[in-house]
């Protein structure tokens, strides 16, 4: 997709997210999609995809698909379902954008999960 000049030359800080009223969940998420070349980034992609809205843990690359399984906590209406990666080049003299979506699946782990403990007592978001 061909863009315009006027696109910043840096990443746009992600946007802050409303702190969600719900109760925060032990969960699962498996993040899939992702073509090969930006796979090799996964460290430096989820966080910045996931700023603001939760932090990840136990980060686990599937390179036989090249999907990613995260545990984290939070609330799971505040977990898109679809985040967009998209990289900026020029090509023959003109801006290019290539963008790819990636697929989130939230799946609640067990209130017996380890971590489910963690912070629940005192009330703070991980």
């Amino acid at each position: 997709m061909d863009v315009d000049d006027i696109l910043p030359p840096l990443p746009l800080t992600p946007t802050r997210r409303p702190r969600s009223p719900e109760k925060l969940h032990p969960l699962g998420l498996v993040v899939t999609g992702m073509p090969p070349h930006l796979f090799a980034m996964y460290r430096m992609l989820l966080p910045r995809i996931f700023t603001n809205i939760c932090q990840l843990r136990d980060v686990y690359a599937e390179r036989s698909d090249y999907s990613l399984r995260v545990n984290t906590f939070a609330p799971p209406g505040a977990i898109p379902r679809v985040a967009y990666v998209a990289v900026r080049t020029k090509e023959a003299g003109r801006n290019v954008l290539y963008m790819w979506a990636l697929w989130i699946q939230v799946n609640p782990h067990p209130p017996s999960y380890p971590v489910a403990f963690q912070n629940e007592e005192d009330g703070k978001h991980s």
